[in-house]
């Protein structure tokens, strides 16, 4: 039996204001919104009296009402009035209302209240109780005390009557039939009156226990439609990762063809490489539609469920009788549009095949083939005069302590001016240095998300695309779009993310302090979950991994303030101790010993830091909200200068990531991403 408790807040909340319901209205597809938000968003968007539910996107069409419309208003009167949520809301609102007389509240006196009616649905004081109990209409009623209504059992409040059901048309007379063609209870004068020409006129008796079980039948069919949408998005998910490595193989084969024959078939290529965009494009599109749609209709359902679970429990008959046709015609329009579209496979890869002509011309043309190998063997050449070891790579791992700061700094070198703030060397190269260059601009939101958003962490892969770790509470997760701002996929790692990084083979770990949890995550394609791992810490900041090993801070007491570097198992490799104090900026090596100790003596430098990267000169880069600014820090602890600002675009740097190429992406406050290409000094 659900209570009160067990009901959550949303299942009050209007979809549309997201606050508290007020005379809820119920649409053909068990939605249910304020009526005074459903008016105003069907004036908005109702063509030829028809609109689109904004939960399920399920169209609504008022021609289909069999009556004749004549205003919006009209129109939103003909749904349900809720009765169920309406008195669900009211007992909800009692209980945590103060606890004053309705009647005497509605002459502007407050009086205490000391009795409540569980059919009027009021607070009763103690002269507005004795008046209650003596007049005709309503001494039948029952009355319990404040105490009472704070301890009865939900099902109580709501079935409080052992005696037959009253007529809400004639009063004092008691329901006995229910009309089946109208969908009414009905008393004998509503017999004799109102369904004088109905048909089918059943004992109320006899009807009840089948509707109950015919609605347990509807629950059933419904979660079956539920859980069908979720295969159709599981399924539609791995064909969108196939169609996306698919598409990966097919490039990669235009461009090995490419290298062969260079310039000429060079206007082929880009064919080749158009089409292959064009139809990704065309069934990635068709793919991500309707796993939107699946997604939606999982959601959706799930709301449905959860308003049937509700009805079933907590409903009356009354209740259940209004909502059954309504119930029936929602599930067949699931059942026979919806359930098909879950269940069909789009299974579709994109394969390149050479013409046969241009086969046969690689093989007889041996001369073009040399040419381009001499090209890829001095590219090679290059390549293996400066290889990545994996001890360079063990060198990586620093911490940043700068207020709100999360990032990780990499390993500095040691200087006897460590901790000064210092001026730039050489100020006339800095003003003749060439200016950073704003190259994109683009929203971090989705149409999901609310209007705000609490960007927490921000990196990029080789190829361009960037991942920004979302906190705000109700949007809460990772986002990847391209470089040119198209929003790739969503995940929700779990709980409460603090800090992500890169870790080898393209891939995240994210943190999750709440739960001492560390989140694995496919990088490539759509962002995907491939392992939990349990540590015996909260961690809040994560650093760039090495091959095996994770930099993880600690920053309070009684773990931290510290640096471990953990397993990909969880494990606690090595741990090194911080204690530099809550303003400042530290580099240290592998093995704990400090290499730069940074601490802004003026406030003018640096004011509310919110995090720090760097680059691979070991300069370190650190966000400030306040100031609107990027600052650098030189490798030996020295303050260089304000690398981007508001004159440059910035308005509230959260976080940033640097990019391949000199690129710097940085999240805003207002939920904008932007990136910049920094040039090098000479």
């Amino acid at each position: 039996m659900a209570s009160l408790r067990q009901l959550g807040e949303d299942f009050f909340t209007c979809p549309l204001c997201l606050e508290r319901l007020t005379d809820p209205r119920t649409v053909p597809c068990l939605h249910t919104f304020c009526r005074g938000c459903l008016t105003q968003y069907v004036s908005k968007v109702a063509h030829d009296w028809k609109f689109s539910c904004p939960v399920c996107e399920v169209e609504i069409n008022g021609n289909a009402q069999g009556q004749k419309l004549h205003s919006v208003d009209q129109w939103v009167d003909s749904f349900v009035f809720n009765t169920f949520i309406a008195t669900v809301s009211k007992i909800k609102a009692a209980r945590a209302a103060e606890k004053a007389c309705d009647i005497c509240r509605q002459e502007r006196v407050l009086v205490e209240a000391s009795a409540w009616c569980m059919e009027c649905l009021e607070m009763l004081c103690e002269d507005c109780h004795r008046v209650h109990g003596r007049s005709r209409a309503s001494r039948d009623h029952k009355i319990i005390s404040i105490d009472d209504l704070q301890n009865e059992s939900t099902e109580k409040l709501l079935r409080p009557l052992a005696r037959p059901l009253t007529c809400l048309t004639h009063r004092g007379k008691t329901v006995t039939r229910v009309c089946v063609d109208c969908k009414m209870a009905a008393c004998e004068t509503c017999t004799l009156v109102a369904h004088a020409k109905c048909r089918r006129l059943e004992e109320l008796d006899k009807v009840s226990p089948t509707l109950r079980q015919d609605m347990h039948e509807a629950r059933r069919r419904v979660e079956a439609c539920r859980t069908a949408s979720v295969i159709s998005s599981q399924g539609l998910t791995d064909q969108l990762a196939t169609l996306t490595r698919s598409k990966d193989a097919s490039l990669e084969e235009v461009k090995a063809l490419k290298e062969k024959v260079v310039q000429l078939i060079l206007k082929k290529e880009e064919q080749a490489l158009s089409q292959i965009e064009s139809s990704y494009a065309r069934q990635r599109g068709i793919l991500t539609k309707r796993l939107r749609s699946c997604d939606l209709g999982h959601s959706a359902l799930g709301k449905t469920c959860q308003f049937l679970d509700n009805l079933i429990a907590l409903g009356n008959d009354v209740d259940i009788l209004k909502n059954f046709d309504t119930v029936v015609k929602h599930i067949n329009t699931l059942e026979k549009e919806q359930l098909p579209l879950y269940q069909q496979t789009l299974s579709t890869v994109l394969k390149f095949t050479p013409e046969k002509k241009t086969s046969e011309f690689l093989k007889n043309t041996a001369a073009i083939g040399e040419v381009k190998l001499a090209k890829a063997n001095s590219k090679r050449t290059e390549k293996q005069e400066s290889p990545d070891t994996a001890e360079d790579k063990a060198k990586a791992v620093s911490q940043a302590v700068a207020g709100n700061n999360r990032k990780s700094l990499q390993q500095k070198r040691k200087d006897p001016q460590a901790g000064k703030v210092l001026p730039s060397r050489d100020t006339k190269s800095a003003e003749m240095a060439p200016k950073p260059k704003l190259i994109a601009t683009f929203s971090g939101r989705e149409n999901s998300d609310t209007m705000k958003t609490d960007f927490r962490d921000i990196v990029s892969f080789a190829d361009g695309s960037i991942v920004v770790m979302d906190t705000q509470f109700r949007n809460k997760r990772l986002k990847k779009f391209n470089p040119r701002g198209k929003l790739i996929s969503h995940i929700d790692p779990g709980d409460c993310p603090a800090s992500m990084a890169l870790i080898p083979d393209s891939d995240l770990v994210v943190s999750l302090p709440t739960v001492k949890e560390l989140v694995l995550l496919s990088g490539a394609g759509t962002l995907v979950i491939k392992a939990h791992i349990s540590t015996s810490k909260s961690y809040f900041s994560l650093a760039a991994s090495t091959d095996g090993v994770i930099a993880a801070v600690v920053p309070l007491p009684p773990d931290g303030p510290c640096v471990d570097l953990l397993s990909f198992t969880g494990e606690i490799l090595h741990s090194l101790p911080l204690d530099r104090g809550k303003e400042t900026v530290v580099g240290m090596t592998m093995q704990g010993d400090i290499t730069l100790s940074y601490v802004a003596v003026s406030q003018q430098v640096i004011r509310r830091p919110t995090s720090i990267e760097c680059d691979e000169l070991d300069n370190a880069y650190i966000t400030d909200v306040e100031t609107h600014k990027v600052h650098k820090i030189s490798s030996s602890g020295q303050y260089c200068k304000a690398l981007l600002s508001g004159k440059d675009g910035l308005r509230n740097p959260k976080v940033l990531c640097r990019m391949e190429e000199g690129g710097v992406a940085v999240a805003q406050g207002n939920g904008d991403i932007k990136i910049f290409v920094i040039p090098q000094q000479p």
